[in-house]
This record gives C-alpha cells, sequence and structure tokens, in this order.
C-alpha cells in the first residue's frame, strides 16, 4: 500500500509535468485563433519577473489544464473591455502558476495573442475559499475597463483555498 502511494506521488509531483511540458511543446507550434474551441490555445502568457512563459488554452475543465493555463470561456476575450479570467496548477501538470506567490503589485503580465501583445499591471493579491467565485469578476477596486484575474489552487499541493491575482490593462499593441 506505502509503495503505491508512493507511485502515486510521484506521478503527480513528476509524471503529469512531462505531459504537461509535451503538451505545451505542441502548442507552441499551434496558431492562436480568433474563435478558439477548448483546449485550444488562445495567448502566450509572460511574467518576466518570475520566469513564466506558457500556452494558454481555452477552458478550465481538467483536459485543458493538464496541458498548461486555461482561459475561462465565460470571461472576457484577453484585451477585451470587461474581466479576462485565466486559471493555472500551482503544482503537478508542470505547475505553471507554482511561483505565483513572488508575483507582487506593481508587476507586469504580459499576453501576446497573435501579433497583438496586452500589459497588466498587477493591482492586488489574495487567498480566498476555494468557492469564491465573485473573484471572478476581477479587482472590486478596479476602475479600469480591462482586468485581468488569475486563480490557482493554495497553497501548493492542495485545492483548499485559492490564490488570486488581479491586475488592470496599462498597454495594447
Amino acid at each position: 500500500m506505502g509503495l503505491v502511494a508512493v507511485a502515486i506521488g510521484l506521478y503527480q509531483l513528476f509524471g503529469t509535468g512531462l505531459i504537461a511540458s509535451h503538451a505545451q511543446a505542441r502548442l507552441r507550434k499551434t496558431p492562436i485563433t480568433a474563435h478558439p474551441r477548448l483546449g485550444a490555445p488562445v495567448a502566450r502568457l509572460r511574467i518576466p519577473s518570475v520566469g513564466l512563459d506558457v500556452i494558454v488554452v481555452e477552458g478550465v475543465g481538467l483536459k485543458q489544464l493538464a496541458e498548461g493555463p486555461g482561459h475561462y470561456p465565460q470571461s472576457a476575450p484577453i484585451g477585451a473591455r470587461g474581466v479576462t479570467a485565466i486559471a493555472g496548477h500551482s503544482s503537478g501538470w508542470g505547475a505553471p502558476f507554482m511561483k505565483f506567490d513572488r508575483v507582487l503589485e506593481g508587476m507586469v503580465v504580459i499576453l501576446d495573442v497573435k501579433k497583438h501583445e496586452y500589459r497588466y499591471v498587477i493591482t492586488k493579491r489574495g487567498v480566498v475559499h476555494a468557492n469564491d467565485t465573485w473573484v471572478l469578476n476581477g479587482d472590486p477596486w478596479s476602475q479600469a475597463r480591462s482586468k485581468l484575474v488569475l486563480t490557482t489552487c493554495w497553497p501548493i499541493l492542495t485545492s483548499k483555498e485559492r490564490l488570486i491575482i488581479w491586475g488592470d490593462l496599462i498597454s495594447a499593441t
């Protein structure tokens, strides 16, 4: 029984990361489309200050998040007026958001969509209960027309809470 638990743990930490790494390599070769289907790439997400550079897919189901961070389909398209929301794993499946505890207010998040670059500045961060969906409405203290919400399970290796990072669009080119 103990050996099975160790094997499952190793798979969760390392095996899923290998699967996600292969998926990211494939997604980097796939063009971003205007009207993506579930699992299709929608953007390249970069946070240079923490070394993050990943492809975001459409959807936040288990299948989509196994390949990388996912854009909540009910949220605004990236760069559009409204709230764009993206979820990602903090452990397992390549753990793209593992370093989110290092993302601080004032840092810049870059989302590349086709030939456009959208820059968001982090305005607030917080930890909420896992069922607090109000966070997907964007930073309640912000008056920006275009907002970003990044969500991940927290603390690492649990899904008890969510670490939330809010940002406002500061430039689009």
